[in-house]
């Protein structure tokens, strides 16, 4: 049939008679007794070094007396930076990159956001205004809520303004159309001289085209029966 239960068992990995566990015991044996052995080496190495300095001071060596007792002191840079701790923190003007003194909770997290004039400063840069330190969606973009996709606003032009424009190109008009362009020209600089709270420009506004060109020829005429006047008395 078979060499027995006991044979069998052994061949199971949970079984304590298994090679691999016995292999596994024996490594952690091994392990434990180099471990020992090192410690126990170290520490009469020690007691010799001991020994060897007490010596070296009873015979009047000034650095023997010293020993290894400088290995056992604290650097001196720990010493100041326990004192700095101890004052009060310096103020200072935002500058990481140079490495400016900053509060203990705060270096080396790059998270904290830095307001040194009460301003959120931040290495972003807005896609509206092409400026540093906010996006598109802070209300501080002067751009904020505006859509950009829109036509922008035209300029309003006058008719003084586009025949200027037509002058400085090398374009005339016709006689006949800078005869009506120039009644209109007449009415906007006669308006734009006079104030707004006047009641004759006010009363000017209110007229039509046709009511301004009539009221125009009618001033015309009014001014060159006053020149023939003075002209027949000489």
């Amino acid at each position: 049939m078979g060499k027995g239960f006991n044979n069998y068992m052994t061949k199971k990995f949970f079984h304590p008679g298994s090679k691999d566990n016995i292999k596994r015991v024996w490594m952690a044996q091994q392990k434990t007794n180099y471990e020992k052995q090192k410690q126990d080496d170290l520490l009469s190495q020690y007691q010799k070094e001991q020994e060897m300095y007490k010596n070296r001071a009873l015979l009047g060596d000034e650095k023997a007396k010293l020993g290894l007792s400088f290995m056992y002191d604290a650097p001196p840079g720990l010493k100041k930076k326990e004192v700095e701790e101890k004052e009060a923190e310096v103020k200072f003007e935002w500058q990481r990159k140079y490495n400016a003194p900053r509060e203990q909770y705060a270096k080396d997290d790059e998270t904290i956001r830095d307001q040194p004039f009460g301003i959120e400063v931040r290495n972003v840069r807005c896609i509206k205004c092409r400026k540093w330190g906010h996006v598109n969606t802070d209300r501080i973009c002067p751009l904020f809520n505006q859509d950009l996709t829109a036509e922008p606003p035209q300029p309003s032009t006058s008719a003084s303004s586009l025949l200027e424009g037509l002058r400085s190109d090398g374009f005339t008009l016709k006689k006949s159309i800078l005869g009506k362009m120039a009644d209109n020209v007449d009415t906007e600089k006669l308006l734009e001289s006079e104030d707004e709270d006047d009641p004759e420009v006010k009363f000017l506004k209110s007229l039509n085209p046709k009511q301004r060109k009539k009221l125009l020829k009618k001033l015309n005429k009014l001014q060159s029966g006053k020149e023939d006047g003075k002209v027949s008395k000489d």
